[in-house]
């Protein structure tokens, strides 16, 4: 009977001893751990460059970047937003290092600027592109009614952060990558949507192309402006949403992407449109294409993942905030100490159980000395 016991507690601590070792082999693949165990999601790496499109609900926020580790962002998304956006930038894309060399604002509409002034206030920012209309803080008389933007133009001027007009004809050169801005090709808007710059991003071989919150009067005028080379792209951020007046039949031939991206959430204004997917639809049967298929939006998908190289590499991340980002190690020390305890309860119980003989021992010996002083 004890042999079996002892040979079963043999089995156990071998048992024990191989998760130990297990475990900390580990060590060799955790960032497939850390992935597995919803501690941080993994990242590609080695493209020549990474579009993040962040879910920040019903706006838009895109993160560039580079090889080098230089970062553009594309707008900021919601303040409803702001847990999400933060632990996506904060937590998984910058950690230790918070600069954003690039920045740039479309329009002052909330849904695009409404985290810009936490960017201005805990990064360090190399330049800010913004629109050319004025704010409040700026013209109380003719600018543009609208608090945020307001705040933000004052927080660029009080950091004296380098600031440039977004307009067609700026270029910029980071890693290679060339980066041009198509529109806006007019000084003044309206409807402040159409202050929305349109950026190419071009590695030579493939082409992405943002285009805030434009309509499709903007995208007759870069049809007739642009030579049908400069507007052919492979991935299109697909305006405004995907609202109707965005989007048109023309533009999708004249661009021709492969891959569109959406960056909405849940609305009332009926984004993304059934127009839009139906131009789509008819597109892709018009010239025998799949572009239907490679049609993804933050509301079904999360936060969508884009590495560009020589081909375009699609991922995605659900819900970043279902991600602790504790660090691997606590994880491993935590199932470590569970083993360790598992390996020496037997013998802590023995321990325990000669420690309580002893001092019944020691009792009982000490009741008889006061019997024998009686």
């Amino acid at each position: 009977m004890i042999k079996k016991k002892v040979t079963g507690r043999n089995i156990v601590n071998i048992v024990i001893l191989c998760l130990v070792c297990l475990i900390l082999c580990t060590n060799f693949f955790y960032t497939h751990m850390e992935n597995w165990l919803y501690i941080r999601p993994s990242e590609p790496k080695n493209y020549d460059y990474i579009a993040h499109f962040i879910d920040v609900g019903q706006g838009d926020a895109v993160l560039l970047k580079f090889s080098s580790g230089k970062t553009m962002l594309v707008d900021s998304g919601t303040k409803e937003n702001i847990t999400k956006f933060k632990k996506y930038l904060d937590r998984y894309l910058f950690k230790d290092k918070k600069k954003i060399d690039y920045v740039v604002l479309t329009h002052p509409d909330v849904d695009h600027s409404g985290n810009m002034e936490y960017i201005i206030d805990h990064y360090s920012i190399g330049t800010f592109y913004r629109p050319a209309c004025l704010s409040k803080y700026e013209a109380a008389q003719d600018g543009i009614d609208n608090n945020t933007f307001s705040s933000i133009i004052r927080k660029l001027n009080e950091k004296n952060i380098s600031t440039i007009i977004n307009s067609a004809g700026l270029e910029l050169d980071v890693d290679g990558i060339n980066i041009k801005w198509l529109a806006p090709l007019d000084d003044a808007y309206i409807d402040t949507n159409l202050y929305s710059p349109v950026l190419i991003i071009d590695n030579d071989i493939k082409k992405l192309m943002l285009t805030g919150d434009i309509d499709s009067n903007i995208e007759s005028r870069l049809i007739s402006t642009y030579n049908a080379n400069e507007l052919d792209i492979d991935i299109l951020k697909v305006a405004h949403h995907g609202s109707k007046n965005s989007t048109s039949s023309d533009f999708i031939e004249a661009t021709s992407p492969t891959v569109a991206l959406i960056s909405v959430g849940n609305n009332t204004y009926s984004q993304p449109a059934n127009e839009v997917y139906n131009r789509i639809l008819q597109y892709d049967k018009d010239n025998n294409c799949t572009l239907f298929n490679s049609t993804y939006s933050t509301l079904d998908y999360g936060n969508i993942i884009i590495a560009v190289d020589s081909d375009i590499h699609f991922s995605n991340i659900p819900d970043i905030l279902v991600y602790s980002f504790y660090g691997y190690w606590l994880y491993e020390l935590i199932a470590l100490l569970v083993l360790l305890i598992a390996l020496l309860k037997p013998y802590i119980a023995v321990g325990i159980k000669n420690l309580k003989y002893v001092l019944r021992n020691r009792k009982f010996e000490r009741m008889q000395g006061k019997d024998k002083n009686n």
